[in-house]
């Protein structure tokens, strides 16, 4: 990609992951990435809008900081950016970097872009740089409805503030430390002076530095704050193409200040000097740029992360917390039912980046959120009563969705949902939202088949509460929470539906055609058009789709199913592929991509041996012996299970050589069988035992699925990572001789 290019994003892709990469040779510097949410007047609408390490994601969560790695040789730094809950009054999200020094000492900086598979999209590199200190990247943009990218290559020699001041965001400079002994301004603006402590404008804005918010009369003499804006000039790469950040308009001037008195239009950034303390911003606060000799880095208020409070005062482990939400005295599944509900909305209102989770995957725009229980609507001559109403508001726009809950072993009735999707169209409204435990494979594919007629002006979305547990897990684990009641709230409402009474099931059950078909694979019977085998094949896709789940959960990122692409464009093809494969070989199989993980893990459940296989690919170091190749895998893998296969693959393709980790422990040359033939990638892979019934908490197919998944996980995919040259290591013509009956000598 070039500069000024612009390019369309698919209408498929949802989310996306956007890098900035550099040469990270020493004694190069570091980079940090920021993200900007800007509206349709290029500015950012608030403190919110800036996500960068430590202001690490949105509150709705359509843009996190995915975390930076510096390796041999490079670094790199990273956001996720989910287009499907971007709102609709941000037209674009501006991608920038900067750096303590200038980005003419940076070599090979460069902004990429992938999908969340990991396939890339863009890699445009920045060249002709020199003084610049910050620098916008790219942008990814809205245009009549659909995304597209934009390479930009737009830097300013005045740092952060410039480029912050340009999306709207006012920036106060701060005056040199009354005991600078040089006296000279080095500031970018040196006409700017700091109002006196006292006076209205600078109380306005306090600092925060600890735990308290302090007016700037508060502080020591030596730091001033201003609180009107400053205008930074901006000194393009290359100013003839500059591209604007919202669509072609021309960016507005910058605010004054009696704009920045409304936090909604403007979003607040304090320059200090002497000023050395990093810290987690609060939610709501200003973010603040902190200016500490010449360097310049972004960083916030010292608010720590809030955690679930942990019981510690209980006598002894006979003794039960009280809960928020009470599994007592749930008596049939109609008061099952309705307690779900009730405390899905109500905490659906009380903590907002749950309900945005939530109504994010209907198409609600980000905004004011409220709930109501069992309201009533006349149809014809019958009342119709679903389980709830959910309302948004954004500006002048009010989006609604009914919503039908089930429990238990309660399916999603057609009759209902029918008349449900009858009231919506009538009163206009946007979605019916159903929540039940029947899991889907495909998330855009609901449990019930409605005649299209139905559903012409009303979306019909389906969310099983595996997938509602999901995002309470996701938003526990992941999300940047600064006060303790919310969490406590979603720790409760998890609390409350993890317990059996609630009704609320996670995917176990592989269905009552289970036992004929294993038996029918054991007995080598069953056919791909066995009545009972399409029902078996479903149940594997939900446990995939579980699966996936729950390794999102533990990694932060989307884990999905890696598909050949016929078989992920045509679900019944994939249905068929499936249904074969079982009757032929005995096999259900997946492969699921893990973000940051060295390779895709195959999942393998063979029903005619009863065991899991797990298995992933690493690719081989480039460099060194065949043996020290070896070694490189077996000392990553030194707290690995001994019983794990470690497979040694080579090309031109030929017959591979495998042996247990255990015995490469100690004679790794046994996986060479010709020292003269380094192996292009290993294979390591892992049996475990499959269960055999169809449900249950032990000794089920789900159950035994998912223990061997999240142990091949932890012992194997978090332990790999990829190989890297690094330019002190010697060259395979220095390495050591191996001594094939043995170890290699010299390591």
């Amino acid at each position: 990609m070039t500069k000024g290019q612009n390019l369309p994003i698919e209408a498929d892709i949802g989310q996306l992951q956007v890098a900035v990469r550099w040469s990270a040779t020493p004694p190069a510097g570091d980079v940090d990435l920021i993200a900007l949410l800007v509206g349709a007047d290029g500015r950012a609408r608030s403190d919110d809008d800036m996500v960068f390490y430590n202001q690490r994601s949105t509150p709705d969560g359509s843009v996190v900081h995915t975390g930076k790695v510096i390796g041999d040789g490079h670094g790199a730094d990273e956001v996720s950016i989910d287009l499907r809950e971007v709102p609709q009054d941000v037209t674009a999200v501006v991608i920038a970097a900067s750096t303590d020094g200038a980005f003419a000492d940076l070599p090979g900086i460069e902004w990429r872009v992938r999908t969340a598979d990991g396939d890339p999209l863009v890699v445009y590199p920045v060249r002709d740089l020199s003084t610049e200190r910050a620098l916008v990247l790219g942008e990814v943009y809205r245009r009549d409805g659909h995304w597209r990218l934009r390479a930009v290559g737009q830097g300013w020699a005045g740092g952060l503030a410039g480029l912050a001041t340009d999306y709207g965001i006012s920036v106060g400079e701060a005056e040199p430390d009354a005991h600078d002994d040089g006296g000279t301004d080095t500031h970018d603006h040196p006409d700017m002076t700091a109002e006196e402590p006292g006076t209205e404008e600078t109380a306005a804005a306090p600092i925060l530095t600890g735990d308290a918010s302090i007016a700037p009369s508060d502080r020591d003499p030596g730091t001033a704050v201003q609180t009107h804006p400053v205008a930074t000039p901006a000194t393009d790469v290359d100013s003839d193409t500059r591209a604007d950040s919202a669509g072609d308009t021309d960016r507005p001037d910058t605010a004054d200040t009696a704009d920045i008195a409304d936090p909604r239009s403007t979003a607040t950034v304090t320059v200090e000097t002497s000023v050395t303390e990093t810290s987690i911003p609060l939610a709501g606060q200003p973010i603040t740029v902190r200016t500490t000799s010449n360097r310049l880095t972004v960083t916030g208020s010292s608010a720590p992360r809030a955690r679930v409070p942990v019981s510690v005062l209980a006598g002894n482990d006979s003794w039960r917390r009280a809960r928020l939400f009470s599994v007592a005295g749930i008596g049939g599944a109609d008061e099952q039912e309705n307690r779900a509900t009730a405390a899905l909305m109500w905490v659906m209102g009380a903590v907002r980046p749950f309900g945005r989770a939530i109504t994010a995957r209907a198409g609600a725009p980000a905004g004011a959120m409220e709930t109501f229980l069992e309201t009533p609507f006349v149809l014809g001559e019958a009342k119709v009563i679903p389980d709830g109403v959910i309302r948004v508001a954004r500006g002048r726009t009010t989006w609604t969705a009914l919503l039908e809950v089930k429990t238990g072993s309660n399916d999603l009735n057609l009759d209902q949902i029918t008349s449900y999707l009858r009231v919506a169209r009538r009163e206009k409204f946007d979605v019916l939202l159903t929540v039940s435990n029947e899991v889907t494979s495909d998330p855009d594919t609901h449990p019930v088949l409605v005649p299209p007629k139905f559903t012409e002006s009303v979306r019909l979305v389906h969310l099983s509460w595996s997938e509602v547990m999901h995002e309470l897990r996701m938003l526990l684990a992941h999300h940047r929470f600064t006060e303790q009641l919310p969490m406590w709230i979603l720790a409760e409402l998890l609390r409350y539906l993890e317990h059996p009474k609630s009704g609320a099931m996670a995917f176990s059950d592989m269905s009552p055609s289970w036992v004929p078909v294993r038996d029918g694979v054991a007995q080598r019977t069953l056919a791909a058009g066995d009545r009972h085998t399409a029902p078996v094949v479903a149940g594997w896709h939900r446990l995939v789709r579980q699966l996936c789940l729950r390794l999102t959960t533990r990694t932060g990122k989307p884990v999905k199913r890696a598909l050949p692409r016929k078989l992920l464009a045509d679900p019944v093809l994939l249905d068929e592929d499936a249904a074969r494969r079982l009757a032929d070989d005995g096999v259900l199989t997946a492969v699921l991509r893990i973000p940051g993980a060295v390779g895709t893990v195959a999942v393998t459940a063979d029903v005619r041996t009863t065991q899991v296989r797990l298995s992933l690919d690493v690719l081989a170091p480039t460099e060194g012996t065949p043996v020290k190749r070896v070694q490189w895998l077996v000392r990553q893998l030194r707290t690995a299970p001994d019983d794990l296969t470690v497979e040694a693959l080579f090309a031109p393709p030929t017959e591979g050589t495998r042996e247990h980790l255990g015995d490469l422990r100690d004679k790794p040359a046994r996986l060479i069988a010709d020292p003269a033939q380094a192996p292009r990638s290993f294979r390591v892979k892992r049996l475990y035992p499959l269960g055999t019934k169809r449900s249950g908490a032990t000794g089920s197919v789900v159950a035994s699925v998912t223990a061997a998944v999240d142990d091949f996980y932890d012992e194997v995919v978090l332990r790999l990572t990829p190989w890297a040259p690094q330019e002190t290591s010697p060259g395979p013509a220095d390495d050591p001789a191996p001594d094939l009956d043995g170890n290699a000598t010299g390591d």
